[in-house]
């Protein structure tokens, strides 16, 4: 198999292919952190916000914001968010977890890609260092560390925020990466 996705990469690539102009690609290098129950804390539940899944119907919402958005179309997120640990924080505003889940919006949220990554973190900005960020990922990896599963993030390139919020959360640097990705336009993460 390898050797034939060289061969693809090649024409994809070569310096007289007519779909140079039609292929978007990009290099990422970076590291991968994990984490395992020992570096794992509990959240400390907070009162003024609620800690829930995410529903479908939010799968609008995180596709407009995620900064990714054009790699990965609505469809694929509801399915995501309908089939994988998901978490987001809702303003505690309702009277009812149910109510809150069914009317209102997550105002920080964290799911699981479908290869196991934890990944399109997202809080709105007024909603900012107020540690929402922290707590929904803590609560997912929770879950995943309950399912037997080992929660992993990769952060590309130079990015010490981030590297900063995962290492407070308890990841760890386990490996650096690097990959490179193209497609066509209109192609979608999810055809893969």
């Amino acid at each position: 198999m390898l050797p034939v996705l060289l061969e693809i990469e090649k024409i994809v690539t070569g310096e007289n292919s007519i779909s140079k102009k039609l292929i978007l690609g990009w290099k990422n290098y970076g590291y991968c952190y994990t984490m395992d129950n020992k570096f794992f804390t509990p959240t400390i539940p907070r009162s003024d916000f609620l800690l829930a899944p995410l529903a479908e119907k939010d799968a609008e919402l995180i596709h407009k914001n995620w900064i990714y958005n054009h790699a990965e179309d609505v469809e694929s997120i509801r399915k995501n968010i309908e089939s994988l640990p998901s978490m987001a924080a809702y303003d505690k505003m309702l009277s009812s977890e149910q109510d809150n889940k069914n009317n209102n919006k997550p105002i920080s949220w964290v799911l699981t890609r479908p290869y196991g990554e934890v990944g399109f973190n997202f809080t709105f900005p007024e909603y900012r260092c107020k540690g929402l960020s922290g707590a929904v990922t803590k609560e997912l990896v929770k879950k995943l560390i309950e399912d037997g599963i080992t929660p992993f993030v990769n952060i590309p390139g130079k990015n010490p925020a981030t590297v900063k919020a995962m290492e407070n959360i308890g990841f760890r640097k386990y490996s650096s990466i690097g990959y490179q990705v193209y497609w066509v336009p209109g192609m979608q993460l999810s055809e893969f």
